[in-house]
C-alpha cells in the first residue's frame, strides 16, 4: 500500500514524463496541481458557456420565421458553440496526454493515476483545494484520506 511509482523519467523543470500505464506519485501528482487547475477551471467556464450559448439558440424561432437580424444572431451562436465545443474537445485533450481522469466535471475533480494494493486508483484533486489530499480506487468512488507515509519524502525536505 504505497502510492506511489517505482520508475518515472523526471527532467527538471518539465515534469513527469508518463506514458500510458504508467502511475504517478503523490509529489508528482501534487507539483501538477497549477497546471491541471488551470486545464479544469478553463474546462468549467467552457462548459458553461456552452450550455448558455445553446440555450440561446434553441430560444430562437426557427430560421425561416426569423428576419435578418434574427438569422444572423443564429448564425453568429452557432459559429460560438462550434469554437467553444472544439475548445472544450482540446482541454479534454490537455487531460487525456497528461493521463488525467476528470472525476466530476460540476466540481472538477480530476484523478491522477496511482496504485494501491497492486489496484487501480487515483489521487483525487478538485480546483479550489491546496493539496491533494484524498484518493480512491478507479471502481470505487469513496475517498480516503492519503496517509502521512505516503508524502513523508515531502514533509522531510519542508523541515529541512
Amino acid at each position: 500500500m504505497s502510492g506511489s511509482s517505482e520508475e518515472h523519467d523526471m527532467k527538471p523543470g518539465i515534469g513527469p514524463v508518463i506514458s500510458s500505464g504508467d502511475v504517478l506519485t503523490w509529489e508528482e501528482s501534487q507539483a501538477m496541481i497549477p497546471l491541471v487547475s488551470s486545464i479544469v477551471r478553463d474546462l468549467m467556464g467552457l462548459a458553461n458557456d456552452l450550455d448558455h450559448c445553446e440555450e440561446e439558440l434553441t430560444s430562437l424561432p426557427r430560421m425561416g420565421e426569423m428576419d435578418w437580424r434574427g438569422r444572423s444572431k443564429a448564425y453568429q451562436l452557432q459559429e460560438q458553440v462550434a469554437t467553444i465545443s472544439q475548445d472544450l474537445r482540446n482541454a479534454y485533450l490537455e487531460l487525456e496526454v497528461l493521463h488525467l481522469t476528470l472525476l466530476n466535471a460540476e466540481t472538477g475533480m480530476v484523478g491522477f493515476p496511482t496504485m494501491v494494493n497492486n489496484r487501480r486508483a487515483f489521487f483525487t484533486f478538485t480546483v479550489g483545494d491546496k493539496s491533494i489530499d484524498n484518493w480512491c480506487y478507479s471502481s470505487d468512488s469513496t475517498l480516503r484520506p492519503v496517509p502521512k507515509s505516503w508524502i513523508r519524502t515531502v514533509a522531510m525536505r519542508e523541515v529541512a
